[in-house]
Protein backbone atom coordinates (compact mmCIF):
# COMPACT_ATOMS: atom_id res chain seq x y z
CA UNK A 1 0.00 0.00 0.00
CA UNK A 2 2.75 2.61 1.35
CA UNK A 3 6.20 2.14 0.21
CA UNK A 4 9.31 4.24 0.25
CA UNK A 5 12.46 3.31 -1.33
CA UNK A 6 16.03 4.73 -0.81
CA UNK A 7 13.97 8.18 0.33
CA UNK A 8 16.49 10.62 1.00
CA UNK A 9 15.11 14.14 2.21
CA UNK A 10 16.48 17.63 3.92
CA UNK A 11 15.48 21.27 4.73
CA UNK A 12 17.10 23.80 2.87
CA UNK A 13 18.49 25.06 6.12
CA UNK A 14 19.65 21.57 7.10
CA UNK A 15 21.08 18.22 6.99
CA UNK A 16 19.18 15.17 6.17
CA UNK A 17 16.25 13.96 7.81
CA UNK A 18 15.83 11.33 5.72
CA UNK A 19 19.02 9.22 4.21
CA UNK A 20 18.46 6.29 2.02
CA UNK A 21 15.11 5.28 4.07
CA UNK A 22 13.20 2.32 2.87
CA UNK A 23 9.91 1.57 4.91
CA UNK A 24 6.30 0.01 3.61
CA UNK A 25 3.20 -0.44 4.97
CA UNK A 26 0.34 -3.05 3.95
CA UNK A 27 -2.95 -2.23 3.16
CA UNK A 28 -5.04 -2.05 6.55
CA UNK A 29 -1.90 -1.89 8.83
CA UNK A 30 -2.63 0.57 11.67
CA UNK A 31 0.79 1.80 12.53
CA UNK A 32 1.71 4.49 14.91
CA UNK A 33 5.00 6.88 14.28
CA UNK A 34 6.68 7.97 17.60
CA UNK A 35 10.24 9.58 18.55
CA UNK A 36 11.85 13.08 19.99
CA UNK A 37 11.11 15.82 18.72
CA UNK A 38 12.60 17.18 15.04
CA UNK A 39 13.34 13.32 14.61
CA UNK A 40 11.12 13.57 11.10
CA UNK A 41 7.63 12.29 12.34
CA UNK A 42 5.17 15.41 10.84
CA UNK A 43 7.69 15.24 8.16
CA UNK A 44 7.26 11.20 6.62
CA UNK A 45 3.40 12.25 6.58
CA UNK A 46 4.01 15.19 4.40
CA UNK A 47 5.98 13.11 2.01
CA UNK A 48 3.45 10.17 1.95
CA UNK A 49 1.06 12.89 1.50
CA UNK A 50 3.11 14.57 -1.24
CA UNK A 51 2.95 17.85 0.40
CA UNK A 52 6.87 17.92 0.51
CA UNK A 53 9.13 15.88 -2.39
CA UNK A 54 11.93 13.78 -1.61
CA UNK A 55 15.48 14.71 -2.89
CA UNK A 56 16.29 10.92 -4.12
CA UNK A 57 14.20 7.78 -4.17
CA UNK A 58 10.52 7.31 -4.59
CA UNK A 59 7.22 7.26 -2.73
CA UNK A 60 4.19 5.04 -3.91
CA UNK A 61 0.69 4.63 -2.19
CA UNK A 62 -1.00 2.16 -3.51
CA UNK A 63 1.06 0.87 -6.34
CA UNK A 64 0.92 4.77 -7.87
CA UNK A 65 3.88 7.33 -7.47
CA UNK A 66 3.65 9.98 -5.10
CA UNK A 67 2.62 12.95 -5.95
CA UNK A 68 -1.24 10.92 -6.62
CA UNK A 69 -3.47 11.90 -9.59
CA UNK A 70 -6.36 11.47 -7.26
CA UNK A 71 -4.64 13.28 -3.88
CA UNK A 72 -8.20 12.88 -2.17
CA UNK A 73 -7.91 9.43 -1.89
CA UNK A 74 -5.10 10.28 0.90
CA UNK A 75 -6.40 12.17 3.92
CA UNK A 76 -4.41 14.14 6.44
CA UNK A 77 -5.81 15.25 9.61
CA UNK A 78 -3.76 17.92 11.51
CA UNK A 79 -2.88 18.86 15.22
CA UNK A 80 -4.93 22.14 14.85
CA UNK A 81 -8.13 20.79 12.73
CA UNK A 82 -7.45 22.67 10.02
CA UNK A 83 -11.15 24.05 10.00
CA UNK A 84 -12.34 27.05 7.95
CA UNK A 85 -13.48 29.14 10.54
CA UNK A 86 -15.94 31.21 8.50
CA UNK A 87 -17.85 28.10 7.69
CA UNK A 88 -20.17 25.95 9.32
CA UNK A 89 -19.20 22.52 11.07
CA UNK A 90 -21.24 20.95 7.67
CA UNK A 91 -19.19 23.78 5.19
CA UNK A 92 -16.44 22.14 6.18
CA UNK A 93 -17.16 18.44 6.12
CA UNK A 94 -17.95 19.06 2.79
CA UNK A 95 -15.27 21.06 1.67
CA UNK A 96 -12.86 18.27 0.64
CA UNK A 97 -15.60 16.88 -1.58
CA UNK A 98 -15.89 20.92 -3.14
CA UNK A 99 -12.38 20.86 -3.75
CA UNK A 100 -12.67 17.58 -5.80
CA UNK A 101 -15.63 18.98 -7.67
CA UNK A 102 -13.88 21.94 -8.55
CA UNK A 103 -11.14 20.19 -10.42
CA UNK A 104 -13.31 17.88 -11.63
CA UNK A 105 -12.80 14.54 -9.62
CA UNK A 106 -16.51 14.27 -8.32
CA UNK A 107 -19.94 15.70 -7.77
CA UNK A 108 -21.58 17.10 -5.11
CA UNK A 109 -24.52 14.63 -5.83
CA UNK A 110 -26.96 13.22 -3.78
CA UNK A 111 -24.21 9.89 -2.36
CA UNK A 112 -22.11 13.13 -1.73
CA UNK A 113 -24.55 14.40 0.12
CA UNK A 114 -25.66 11.28 1.66
CA UNK A 115 -22.14 11.05 2.87
CA UNK A 116 -21.30 13.83 4.57
CA UNK A 117 -25.02 13.18 6.78
CA UNK A 118 -23.69 9.58 7.90
CA UNK A 119 -20.51 10.88 9.21
CA UNK A 120 -22.20 14.03 10.93
CA UNK A 121 -24.19 11.28 12.63
CA UNK A 122 -21.54 8.62 12.86
CA UNK A 123 -19.38 10.99 14.61
CA UNK A 124 -21.63 12.32 16.86
CA UNK A 125 -21.78 16.15 15.40
CA UNK A 126 -24.78 15.82 13.58
CA UNK A 127 -26.62 18.80 15.97
CA UNK A 128 -23.57 20.81 15.26
CA UNK A 129 -24.17 21.31 11.30
CA UNK A 130 -24.92 24.49 11.80
CA UNK A 131 -22.55 25.71 14.18
CA UNK A 132 -19.09 27.54 13.45
CA UNK A 133 -15.70 26.43 14.42
CA UNK A 134 -15.53 28.80 17.68
CA UNK A 135 -19.05 27.66 18.84
CA UNK A 136 -18.01 23.92 19.46
CA UNK A 137 -15.51 22.69 21.67
CA UNK A 138 -12.09 20.87 20.67
CA UNK A 139 -12.86 17.66 20.44
CA UNK A 140 -16.32 18.42 18.18
CA UNK A 141 -13.72 20.63 15.95
CA UNK A 142 -11.77 17.26 15.99
CA UNK A 143 -14.37 15.13 15.30
CA UNK A 144 -15.49 17.58 12.06
CA UNK A 145 -11.96 17.38 11.00
CA UNK A 146 -12.33 13.38 10.82
CA UNK A 147 -15.21 13.42 9.13
CA UNK A 148 -13.94 15.80 6.65
CA UNK A 149 -11.36 13.49 5.59
CA UNK A 150 -13.20 10.44 5.86
CA UNK A 151 -15.84 11.93 3.18
CA UNK A 152 -13.57 11.55 0.61
CA UNK A 153 -13.03 7.96 0.96
CA UNK A 154 -9.72 7.82 1.56
CA UNK A 155 -7.52 4.99 1.22
CA UNK A 156 -5.07 6.09 3.90
CA UNK A 157 -5.34 7.79 6.40
CA UNK A 158 -2.65 9.88 7.98
CA UNK A 159 -3.05 11.72 11.65
CA UNK A 160 -0.54 14.34 12.66
CA UNK A 161 -0.87 14.17 16.36
CA UNK A 162 -4.53 14.78 16.20
CA UNK A 163 -5.25 14.60 19.92
CA UNK A 164 -2.59 16.65 21.43
CA UNK A 165 -4.25 19.43 22.27
CA UNK A 166 -7.09 17.77 24.58
CA UNK A 167 -8.07 16.93 27.51
CA UNK A 168 -7.55 13.54 28.98
CA UNK A 169 -11.03 12.29 28.52
CA UNK A 170 -12.22 13.74 25.59
CA UNK A 171 -8.42 12.20 24.03
CA UNK A 172 -9.69 8.89 25.23
CA UNK A 173 -12.83 9.02 23.71
CA UNK A 174 -11.26 10.30 20.46
CA UNK A 175 -9.00 7.38 20.44
CA UNK A 176 -11.74 5.00 20.85
CA UNK A 177 -13.28 6.39 17.83
CA UNK A 178 -10.13 6.06 15.38
CA UNK A 179 -9.84 2.21 17.09
CA UNK A 180 -13.61 1.82 15.91
CA UNK A 181 -13.16 2.96 12.48
CA UNK A 182 -10.20 0.69 11.77
CA UNK A 183 -12.18 -2.31 12.55
CA UNK A 184 -14.95 -1.03 10.32
CA UNK A 185 -13.43 0.07 7.47
CA UNK A 186 -9.86 -1.70 7.24
CA UNK A 187 -8.39 1.78 6.53
CA UNK A 188 -4.58 1.85 6.41
CA UNK A 189 -3.50 4.49 9.04
CA UNK A 190 -0.79 6.23 10.39
CA UNK A 191 -0.46 8.10 13.34
CA UNK A 192 2.28 10.46 14.70
CA UNK A 193 2.14 10.80 18.31
CA UNK A 194 4.45 12.35 21.64
CA UNK A 195 2.79 9.99 23.45
CA UNK A 196 3.97 6.49 24.49
CA UNK A 197 0.74 4.89 25.71
CA UNK A 198 -1.13 6.30 22.41
CA UNK A 199 1.57 4.60 20.25
CA UNK A 200 0.61 1.24 21.86
CA UNK A 201 -3.09 1.93 21.73
CA UNK A 202 -3.28 3.08 17.86
CA UNK A 203 -0.92 0.80 16.66
CA UNK A 204 -0.62 -2.32 15.49
CA UNK A 205 3.18 -1.73 14.30
CA UNK A 206 5.34 1.10 15.51
CA UNK A 207 7.36 2.88 13.86
CA UNK A 208 10.44 3.92 16.32
CA UNK A 209 12.60 6.98 14.77
CA UNK A 210 15.30 8.42 16.38
CA UNK A 211 17.95 11.20 15.96
CA UNK A 212 18.28 12.47 11.86
CA UNK A 213 19.48 11.48 9.46
CA UNK A 214 16.78 8.27 9.79
CA UNK A 215 18.31 5.82 7.30
CA UNK A 216 17.00 2.13 8.93
CA UNK A 217 13.16 2.00 10.11
CA UNK A 218 12.82 0.78 13.89
CA UNK A 219 9.77 -1.53 14.00
CA UNK A 220 7.85 -2.50 17.10
CA UNK A 221 5.24 -5.26 16.51
CA UNK A 222 2.13 -4.73 18.92
CA UNK A 223 -0.60 -7.25 17.54
CA UNK A 224 -2.12 -7.37 20.96
CA UNK A 225 -3.94 -3.62 20.11
CA UNK A 226 -6.34 -5.68 18.68
CA UNK A 227 -7.57 -7.05 21.81
CA UNK A 228 -10.75 -5.86 23.35
CA UNK A 229 -10.12 -3.73 26.35
CA UNK A 230 -6.46 -3.50 25.57
CA UNK A 231 -6.08 -0.86 27.33
CA UNK A 232 -6.83 -2.25 30.36
CA UNK A 233 -4.52 -5.60 29.55
CA UNK A 234 -0.98 -6.23 31.04
CA UNK A 235 0.46 -6.65 27.54
CA UNK A 236 -0.54 -2.91 27.51
CA UNK A 237 1.75 -1.85 30.25
CA UNK A 238 4.29 -4.94 29.15
CA UNK A 239 4.14 -3.11 25.30
CA UNK A 240 4.67 0.14 27.17
CA UNK A 241 7.52 -0.09 29.10
CA UNK A 242 9.46 -2.19 26.11
CA UNK A 243 8.26 1.21 24.16
CA UNK A 244 9.63 3.37 26.39
CA UNK A 245 12.89 1.28 26.59
CA UNK A 246 13.47 1.25 23.04
CA UNK A 247 13.33 5.72 22.52
CA UNK A 248 15.66 5.72 25.95
CA UNK A 249 18.51 4.35 24.14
Amino acid sequence: MIRLDDVTFSYKSGAAVFERFSWQAATGDAWAVIGPSGCGKTTLLYLISGLYQPLAGTIAVAGERVPRKDRGRTGLILQDYGLLPWATVQGNVELGLRIRQFYGLSDMNHAASARVAFWLDRLGICGLRDKYPAQISGGQRQRAAIARTLVVQPDVLLMDEPFSSLDALTREDLQNVVLELQAEMGITTIVVTHNIEEAVLLGRRILVLGQPPIREPQVVDNPCADLALFRDAPEFYNQCTELRGRLAR
